[in-house]
């Protein structure tokens, strides 16, 4: 993964001339963000004891992008996050706390630990309506996140298609890996949700997560469908909708609908189905509907 920039690189300059390579430098941009964060967290605890836990951190991401060379792009984003003043008693959470929770190390000094990672390494190739994307990218999607609340955003690691008509942009996606927001480490997609119990429940050390979408956008309406299939694991089926009109009184209005039912598959069907799995014998099975309505005066 690596190599993905340095490799895009190099075939670009045995294809196109010299000033064309320039040129695609010249025209790229370069955008980020600085940081500032300090946390306090505190607990009490059912012994009528409390802690108090905080931290200090700067830190932000810094990008930058090719302009297209005969569709051709290319970027990278670095992320970082740097803490200073810290107590005795740290707030890992805007640090490097997954680091320590992948290492056993939950409240020790990985996760306490200043860390940087190239969290976007991408290339990409437009055509007129048609965008494919190989590599590291930060999304946004219903189940797929990045969390962006406070240092860094988490990230996901595969290749992509969009494809836009019109009003209707389609999708697809081939996510192998995923990276948490408080972690530099990109680790197996699958193996982030289950941990030690990958190849318990799936029958197999890793796995991958296939997503399709088709997103469609007026002035008025947004519609939104999300398909996520890991096989021998789970199925994640999502809609939702989302309706903005203005009444005659001057007034506005939204009304939200969403609606989501998730599955167990395959190995993890058959595993959760036995009396001495983590559900205690039951599949995975469960619907959810949610709706919000807001009126603007």
């Amino acid at each position: 993964m690596k190599n993905i920039l340095l490799t895009s690189l190099l075939l670009a300059q045995s294809l196109f001339a010299a000033d064309s390579i320039a040129t695609w430098f010249e025209e790229g941009t370069v955008k980020g963000n600085i940081k500032y964060y300090f946390i306090e967290t505190k607990k009490d605890k059912a012994d009528s004891s409390n802690t108090s836990d905080h931290a200090n951190a700067v830190g932000g991401t810094l990008n930058y992008t090719t302009g297209n060379l005969y569709g051709f792009s290319t970027g990278a984003t670095l992320m970082t996050t740097n803490g200073f003043a810290l107590p005795n008693s740290v707030d890992a959470s805007i640090l490097g706390k997954d680091n320590g929770i992948r290492l056993k190390d939950d409240n020790g000094s990985i996760a306490q630990d200043s860390f940087s990672v190239l969290g976007e390494v991408f290339v990409k190739y437009t055509y007129e309506d048609l965008t494919l994307l190989y590599g590291r990218k930060v999304i946004t999607t219903p189940l797929i996140d990045s969390k962006l609340v406070r240092m860094l955003p988490s990230a996901v690691q595969g290749a992509f298609v969009d494809y836009k008509m019109d009003k209707v942009t389609l999708g697809a996606s081939y996510l192998t890996h995923f990276k948490q927001r408080t972690s530099d480490e990109f680790t197996n997609i699958v193996k982030h949700a289950l941990g030690d119990n990958t190849r318990l429940v799936t029958g197999s050390d890793k796995g991958e997560v296939i997503v399709a979408d088709v997103v469609y956008k007026s002035d008025k309406t947004t519609f939104k469908l999300y398909d996520y299939y890991a096989d021998d694991f789970m199925n994640s089926f999502y809609v939702d909708v989302d309706i903005k009109n203005t009444i005659d009184s001057g007034w506005t209005f939204n009304a939200g609908y969403q609606y989501i039912y998730q599955t167990s598959v395959g190995n993890a069907d058959d595993y959760f189905s036995t009396a001495g799995s983590l559900t205690g014998g039951k599949k995975i099975s469960s619907n959810a509907i949610g709706k919000l309505t807001i009126i603007n005066i």
